[in-house]
């Protein structure tokens, strides 16, 4: 009761003085204890202008006492402290999210870029496998086009050649045949020739034979005569 007459309505033990208001103290109290982190942040703050330590401020054995006006001073020190340490939050939490919906269209960017790309090479692929398959029936039917024609002209040339070497044998054959009849007709006519010659000279070795045996005949006939 006596220390609230005196003007001390606010009471806080020393660690939850330290859990509420530590985050006030730019120093590294976490070799201290609960007294001495008090005392460090109370220093702190009169350090920096904030409070008037005996004023409004005492350290008692297991509390820390406050009076309106400090009280109001480090609740608003304590909210500007939050507010800074919550719109940094924010700002981490927003570049995370922010962050993270970067990646996320990147990585969107990146599926439909590889999506996209990945139908030009289908395309592509699909166009060269057509080219190719095009290409390969051209290369059979013109292979099958020309082996139908060499084997035609093959065919047309071969029977050409027999239709010509028959045509010369056949030429050859007839010639031989006239050249074989020519040459038994000349036989046969000189058989014939000489055959009329010899029954000639036969038939006129006879007729001087009958004359000369004739003339003989006579002569001897004439002899006897005599």
């Amino acid at each position: 009761v006596r220390v609230s007459r005196v003007g001390f309505p606010q009471r806080f033990l020393h660690d939850l003085f330290v859990a509420r208001y530590g985050l006030l103290n730019v120093r590294d109290a976490r070799k201290m204890t609960v007294k001495e982190q008090c005392e460090s942040l109370l220093l702190a703050l009169e350090t920096r202008g904030i409070l008037e330590r005996d004023a409004s401020v005492q350290v008692g054995c297991t509390k820390v006492f406050l009076k309106g006006a400090a009280f109001d001073v480090l609740e608003a020190r304590r909210a500007e402290k939050v507010e800074m340490a919550t719109i940094i939050i924010q700002s981490f939490a927003r570049a995370y999210f922010a962050r993270r919906r970067l990646v996320n269209a990147l990585k969107a960017i990146v599926t439909i870029q590889c999506s996209v790309r990945q139908y030009f090479a289908w395309k592509r692929v699909h166009k060269r496998r057509r080219n190719c398959a095009a290409t390969t029936i051209s290369a059979y039917y013109r292979r099958f086009y020309g082996r139908r024609w060499y084997r035609a002209t093959l065919f047309i040339a071969v029977w050409f050649q027999r239709w010509y070497r028959g045509q010369v044998e056949r030429k050859r054959c007839n010639a031989l045949n006239q050249v074989r009849k020519a040459i038994l007709i000349q036989k046969a006519w000189k058989q014939v020739y000489y055959h009329r010659q010899y029954q000639n000279m036969k038939r006129s070795a006879m007729i001087i034979q009958c004359l000369v045996r004739r003339n003989i005949a006579k002569q001897e006939l004439e002899s006897l005569r005599q």
